[in-house]
C-alpha cells in the first residue's frame, strides 16, 4: 500500500526567518525525534522478550543448527 502525503500549511505560511516560524519548524523535529525513540525502545523490548522466551532471531550462523530447544547446537 503506497501513502502519499504532503505537508501544506494553508493559513500561514511558516517563515523560517521568524521566531515562530523557528519554533514551528524545532517542534516538528522534536516530534520527529521522539517517535524515532519510541520506535526503537518498542524494537529492543521486543527483541529482549523474544530471546527470554527462547526465539533467536535472525539467520542461524553457518555450522550451526537449532535443536527442539531452540537453541544452537
Amino acid at each position: 500500500m503506497e501513502h502519499r502525503n504532503k505537508f501544506q500549511e494553508m493559513l500561514n505560511n511558516v517563515n523560517t526567518s521568524t521566531a515562530n516560524g523557528r519554533f514551528f519548524v524545532r517542534m516538528l523535529t522534536v516530534l520527529s525525534q521522539l517517535e524515532i525513540e519510541i520506535v526503537s525502545e518498542r524494537t529492543k523490548f521486543g527483541l529482549n522478550s523474544a530471546i527470554k522466551s527462547g526465539h533467536l532471531p535472525g539467520v542461524v550462523p553457518l555450522e550451526y543448527k537449532k535443536d527442539g530447544n531452540k537453541k544452537l547446537s
